[in-house]
């Protein structure tokens, strides 16, 4: 990803970042989860058996806090800000490098699911790891960090909903 070109996307309206966003992780969560159906190499359910414990114990609306708000902020401080911030600190290194290792620690922390799922959130984490650089360069760096942790509530809360709608008897 060139500077120019992230230096042009930090000029759009929030709102318009925002919802390009959204829909850019769920476009490439649907793209290459076709690419995996059609190649054949779909993974296993990604749900483990510890996904429904937790639901157990824990109950819809505490699923939904953890996965919703919880981990939205720990992962983008383990996974975006930290990454991010250390490597931008090296002078003149390209924006390219932080946002490469930050998607993949993002993808990495979640292959115990699936070798597919982790490249599915890899590409995601990309996503996300971008949004965060255009608002480092807006000079906005707290503002990067909420801004991506709503967005990755946003996607967790709307996949959580759909996964335990099943559930709920509706």
């Amino acid at each position: 990803m060139s500077s120019k070109l992230l230096h042009k996307i930090s000029s759009y309206p929030t709102i318009l970042i925002f919802v390009g966003g959204f829909v850019a992780s769920y476009l490439v969560k649907f793209i290459l989860a076709v690419i995996f159906e059609i190649a054949g190499l779909e993974g296993k359910d990604i749900y483990k058996e510890e996904d429904f414990d937790f639901i157990q114990k824990y109950g819809i609306i505490g699923c939904i806090i953890f996965t919703s708000i919880v981990a939205p902020i720990v992962e983008t401080f383990i996974f975006q800000w930290l990454p991010i911030w250390l490597l931008c600190k090296i002078k003149r290194i390209p924006y390219w490098i932080p946002i490469v290792v930050s998607s993949a620690l993002f993808g990495w922390a979640h292959l115990s699911y699936s070798v597919y799922y982790m490249i599915i959130i890899m590409a995601v984490g990309y996503v996300y790891a971008l949004l965060f650089v255009v608002y480092k360069i807006k000079k906005r760096n707290s503002v990067a960090f909420w801004f991506v942790t709503l967005l990755h509530a946003l996607a967790n809360l709307t996949a959580t909903i759909l996964r335990l709608l099943p559930l709920c008897n509706l």
